[in-house]
């Protein structure tokens, strides 16, 4: 977890952010990441302690290490590395925030009968967020799928 962390330490991605809090909820020593790479959808890997770090997306590790993990229905699980060699899985469970039921409802007051979410991880994880707020929704996850979703929206929108 210590190694994620620090591996994770310049990424402002929610899952980074989740892996730090927890790390220093353990009281877990973070170190300054070295040579420093970041792909969206993919994970990262820099230098930690001289060792060579990957976190990643099971998608990533299917391509960097050429396994193809197992992946859960419930959680989005980050893959971890170290010197090429498999170190850890950390699991993030996804939640809604408290205000997304009330903020749907609105939206539906509004006359919008078609909402989507646009999620940044595996189908399955949003399958299991949207069940939460009993909603069929089309799923979306990788960011540039999600802004070819957006765009597609913007050129129907021109067209009315």
């Amino acid at each position: 977890m210590a190694l994620a962390a620090s591996a994770e330490t310049l990424l402002e991605h929610p899952l980074a952010e989740a892996v730090r809090a927890a790390a220093k909820g353990r009281g877990l020593p973070l170190a300054e990441p070295e040579q420093f790479e970041a792909e969206a959808g993919w994970g990262c890997g820099p230098e930690v302690n001289g060792h060579a770090v990957c976190v990643g997306s099971r998608r990533m590790m299917k391509a960097a290490a050429g396994f193809d993990p197992p992946g859960s229905a419930s959680k989005t699980l980050l893959f971890v590395e170290r010197d090429s060699r498999p170190a850890g899985v950390l699991a993030a469970a996804d939640t809604l925030r408290p205000e997304v039921p009330a903020a749907l409802a609105a939206v539906r007051r509004l006359g919008v009968r078609h909402v989507e979410l646009l999620h940044r991880r595996q189908r399955r994880t949003a399958a299991a967020l949207a069940g939460e707020i009993r909603k069929q929704l089309p799923l979306q996850s990788l960011p540039e799928d999600k802004i070819a979703v957006v765009k597609e929206y913007q050129a129907r929108a021109t067209r009315w």
